[in-house]
């Protein structure tokens, strides 16, 4: 990946990494500053990790995660790996904690990097995976008397950086917007994607807040960001019954 810094428009390394402590903080929970420093963890973490010429998955990703986790003071068995997911059959949350600081947490994680072999990269098709990864957290049901954290942990390469940073293809606010600043996802948004981005929602599509807690770059050709998810439920209270996706 070493050409990639170049096709990045970043107004340099030591700026980025303040775009995370801005507006950041202020109106977080407990846990969530807490949560943060386990992520500045997590950061420094990748940066040694990508220094190596090791190739590195998701699955790496995933387990690095799991170090800066234990780092914080939680134990193994403190963590689960592969939980099945409470409301999709079938399918799992990447990583599930019943209990850090008061509040449980569902943590999902996507690693979108530039193909080997020079093959071109599918960005709309990305881009309406993101989307899915969002809604799936976003179904886990809430539960009375119980903080539930739905936390999506994103890291890209130029490709994807670029094209979620271009106001043309409207994820601008979404992906770059202040952090703790909540963006509204809706259904409109969801079915006016390209065809190919829609066809990469596999799940109903209901309307969904997406809030930023981290943002920074890891390095010259990394971007990390990670949101908190939540379903937007009706004015009147009661739970959003998601209407049935527009395409197959």
């Amino acid at each position: 990946m070493g050409d990639i810094a170049h096709s990045f428009a970043f107004v340099g390394l030591e700026s980025l990494r303040r775009i995370h402590c801005r507006n950041c903080g202020s109106r977080l929970s407990s846990s969530t500053t807490d949560m943060k420093q386990i992520l500045d963890t997590f950061t420094s973490l990748l940066r040694e990790k990508f220094g190596t010429p090791i190739v590195t998955t998701e699955d790496c990703i995933r387990y690095t995660f799991f170090a800066a986790l234990l780092h914080a003071g939680l134990k193994p068995h403190q963590i689960v790996q592969e939980l099945p997911h409470p409301a999709i059959h079938q399918k799992e949350v990447d990583t599930w904690i019943p209990d850090y600081k008061g509040s449980e947490y569902f943590i999902e994680f996507k690693f979108d990097r530039l193909p080997s072999g020079g093959s071109t990269q599918n960005k709309t098709d990305r881009s309406g995976k993101l989307l899915n990864d969002m809604l799936r957290l976003a179904m886990i049901p809430s539960e009375v008397g119980k903080k539930r954290d739905r936390m999506f942990v994103y890291l890209t390469d130029a490709g994807m950086h670029t094209y979620f940073t271009n106001p043309n293809n409207g994820y601008a606010g979404i992906y770059d917007g202040n952090c703790n600043q909540t963006q509204e996802i809706t259904q409109r948004f969801m079915t006016s994607r390209p065809q190919s981005a829609q066809k990469a929602i596999t799940c109903e599509m209901f309307p969904i807040r997406a809030t930023p807690i981290y943002k920074l770059a890891v390095n010259h050709q990394l971007q990390l960001r990670v949101f908190l998810i939540e379903r937007i439920v009706e004015p009147s209270g009661g739970a959003y019954a998601p209407p049935r996706a527009a395409h197959p």
